[in-house]
């Protein structure tokens, strides 16, 4: 349909008729009640009758007729017929009521406006013939330069408006088109960002975990189920300030966390956290979490906002707590007779001449055993060990590792293995010295076990960015990738090391571990199958404000 009008049906032909048509009927009709009151008898004229009647018939048929089924362009004719009503009137009234002609504007701005080309082409036509109309029913030619104005001004100035309009119509037009694909590219972008919401809704409230997500300004934007429920344990609201109760406790289920200590708090505030442990609810009725948190930024670095997701491993932790009593209960009970036996030994060497019985060698073999078995289990205790403490002091590292190659060496020497130390200067650092010596200890007695005979081993140290790096690095069997992320698992043993039947329990990387986390410094394994492995520790050079008090084994 015309006049902008895309709904070709019966209502859309109505709203034509009252956009274009009945203002060009009430136009005719003001001008019929002018006409009676101020010369009444020019109605009898047949002419003045006729274009009144032509009016409207042609609005009837723009009511009635079904114009939305039949192509466009014919119903150019409506306006059409009303230009040749509006000549009938002013070529009667012209010369009583000058300004009649102005309602030829009517049927000009709807052609104009709501056809094409076609449409302004005949509004000039049909604007040239209302002017002329007067002089060809008369039947006498213009003589005057006046009867030529007449003629000329009033096509001129329709046709110029109509040309505007004609103009802007088609401007609006492409406009509105360009608005149409816009508003349904944004329906098709909304259609797919609900899409979007819904999924990941899906997915937030299916997945085992706590998700919760904060724009910029710290307001919830979505949280599942699961975040509400684990939240509620601690005693706050996951969409409300301080995001932070009473009842989140550290690792060891006693120690109830500060509220600008709690995970929410300080993700909010930009900290990444990764794994980190805590408990939820009062004693009693504690679930354990492990909890991440990041932020979010656009490709251009602006903040979106901040991604909380923790996990219920309350059945791991518990099983964990179960497998340090299990070793520690195990690890006492073995030391008891352990004790006894080496106590009997140096009774038996004490009382007996084991030289003179013959049986020397054998009391040797026993003692070195059960001096051995005793290590283990020493180290096994330490393993357990949930408060590994730490005595920090002022020391020089290459001190300890010299001491520390000293003491190896036999050990190096009975696969016919050379200990190399690489440290120039002093190290000084703040550590406790025992528990670094026990860090180098266990590193070569790995990098000679598990290097082929005759090899090198390498023992440096140095000074890095505030801190002092001990590294030992071997030639040996190496490990994948997968091999050194579990390296320092508790009892984890490489399956090279099982098919070669290399002794050991695989616990002397998670006692480095252990004891690295205690300092607050940091482990690095660099190995690659069949070319060896390099262990790299960073101990501070200075003293931390956390070392003075025991530090939680991780």
């Amino acid at each position: 349909m015309p006049v902008l009008e895309p709904q070709a049906d019966r209502q859309g032909r109505w709203r034509v008729l009252f956009r274009a048509q009945v203002p060009f009927f009430l136009g005719v009709g003001f001008i019929a009640l002018l006409t009676a009151f101020a010369v009444p008898d020019l109605l009898d004229e047949p002419l003045l009758t006729e274009g009144f009647l032509v009016a409207l018939v042609a609005t009837i048929a723009c009511a009635i007729l079904p114009w939305e089924r039949w192509p466009l362009h014919l119903m150019m004719l409506v306006p059409a017929v009303d230009l040749v009503a509006v000549a009938f009137i002013r070529t009667v009234l012209l010369p009583v009521i000058p300004s009649v002609g102005l309602i030829v504007i009517f049927p000009l701005l709807w052609l104009a406006y709501g056809f094409r080309r076609g449409g302004i082409s005949l509004g000039i036509v049909g604007a040239a013939l209302v002017a002329v109309f007067p002089q060809v029913y008369s039947g006498r030619a213009p003589s005057t330069a006046l009867d030529w104005v007449n003629i000329v001004t009033l096509p001129v100035l329709a046709v110029g408006v109509a040309a505007a309009v004609h103009i802007a119509a088609r401007q609006l037009a492409r406009t509105t088109r360009i608005v149409v694909a816009q508003k349904e590219q944004l329906s098709e972008a909304l259609i797919e960002a609900q899409d979007e919401q819904t999924r990941s809704r899906a997915i937030f409230d299916t997945v085992h975990a706590a998700v919760a997500f904060y724009d910029a300004d710290d307001n919830l934007v979505m949280a599942n189920r699961e975040g509400e429920a684990m939240v509620g344990r601690v005693g706050f609201r996951i969409d409300q300030p301080p995001f932070a109760g009473p009842d989140a406790r550290e690792a060891d289920k006693k120690t109830v966390i500060p509220f600008d200590q709690q995970i929410i708090p300080r993700a909010l505030r930009g900290e990444t956290i990764t794994d980190h442990v805590e408990w939820l609810g009062t004693p009693g009725d504690q679930i354990a979490i492990l909890a991440s948190a990041a932020q979010v930024h656009r490709p251009d670095g602006q903040l979106l906002g901040t991604v909380v997701v923790a996990q219920d491993v309350t059945d791991l932790a518990e099983a964990v707590n179960v497998r340090e009593e299990f070793l520690a209960t195990v690890s006492h009970e073995l030391r008891t007779p352990l004790s006894s036996i080496l106590g009997y030994l140096e009774l038996i060497d004490d009382d007996v001449d084991a030289a003179a019985l013959g049986i020397d060698d054998y009391m040797a073999v026993i003692e070195r055993n059960a001096q051995e078995l005793l290590r283990r289990v020493s180290e096994l205790l330490t393993l357990s060990d949930r408060g590994l403490s730490v005595q920090p002091e002022d020391i020089d590292v290459a001190d300890v590792i010299r001491t520390s190659v000293a003491k190896m060496g036999p050990v190096a020497s009975a696969r016919r293995s050379t200990l190399r130390v690489d440290v120039q200067g002093s190290l000084p650092a703040h550590a406790d010295p025992n528990r670094v010596q026990q860090i180098v200890d266990n590193l070569i007695q790995n990098a000679v076990k598990y290097s082929p005979e005759e090899a090198e081993v390498v023992v440096s140290g140095r000074a890095v960015d505030g801190a002092v790096e001990i590294a030992v690095a071997d030639n040996g069997v190496g490990m994948t990738p997968e091999e050194a992320r579990q390296a320092t698992n508790k009892f984890y043993r490489a399956p090279s090391a099982r098919y070669q039947a290399i002794q050991g329990v695989g616990i002397g990387l998670s006692i480095v571990q252990s004891i690295v986390r205690a300092h607050h410094g940091s482990l690095l394994i660099d190995s690659e199958p069949g070319r060896g492995t390099t262990v790299r520790v960073a101990l501070p050079a200075t003293a931390h404000a956390e070392l003075s008090a025991p530090a939680a084994e991780g």
